[in-house]
């Protein structure tokens, strides 16, 4: 063999070895990164679920936050606001916790992000002729939350003004992001601890669909 090859023998062992390295090291860091759960709950909201027997859903078969921005900015580009029909925008799940005992009753919390099909300025307490009950929290002038009760299963649902680019000027009001949390999981009919996590989850939305409006999620409910 000569000394040309075996030059080269080396440096291809290296490379390899080098590729190797930076794999496991791309492995080490995607393992430590949040999920988006953790992104959107935060640390103590997963905590919480996990406490319950919650389980969350393998990440590889759902769908992430870009996938849902991606079909929030579609829907959000295509509405016309001079067609008076009601828009069938779908919304996207990117987290899901469930029950994982055998004898457990199944169980799930699950939060879903899309284009809502109803204005910011609706009036949803006239819902109540669909639902059992309906509360709606003004949190300022960008975000709504609003609760649901359908014969005692609760939903809970946050409106916020996020502006698309190149899509109508009144968009940010006509569609806004809706996110929505159902939990038949927890047993927990606490509005405010679902309100709250809610909130958390609808500021990581914001922040990674980058809206023109930058509009205001605080981080706690209203006083009042």
């Amino acid at each position: 063999m000569t000394l040309n090859s075996k030059r080269i023998i080396a440096a291809s062992t290296l490379a390899g070895l080098l590729i190797a390295a930076t794999a496991c090291d791309s492995e080490k860091k995607d393992s430590g990164s949040p999920s988006t759960c953790e992104r959107l709950l935060g640390q103590s909201g997963v905590e919480r679920l996990k406490r319950n027997q919650g389980q969350e859903a393998d990440s590889s078969k759902s769908t992430d936050l870009k996938d849902a921005k991606e079909s929030f900015y579609q829907d959000a580009r295509e509405w016309d606001p001079g067609n008076d029909k009601t828009p069938t925008f779908l919304s996207t799940e990117v987290c899901r916790f469930s029950t994982h005992g055998k004898n457990t009753e199944q169980g799930t919390l699950s939060l879903s992000y899309g284009a809502s099909m109803l204005p910011f300025d609706y009036p949803f307490n006239k819902e109540e002729d669909i639902y059992s009950s309906v509360s709606v929290v003004s949190v300022n002038s960008d975000v709504k939350l609003v609760t649901r009760d359908d014969d005692g299963t609760l939903q809970y649902s946050v409106y916020v003004k996020c502006q698309v680019a190149d899509a109508s000027p009144s968009q940010e009001q006509g569609v806004p992001i809706e996110g929505t949390m159902r939990d038949t999981l927890t047993g927990n009919i606490d509005t405010h601890t679902h309100l709250t996590y809610l909130l958390h989850s609808a500021q990581t939305v914001v922040k990674d669909f980058t809206c023109k409006n930058e509009p205001s999620v605080p981080t706690q409910l209203p006083s009042n």
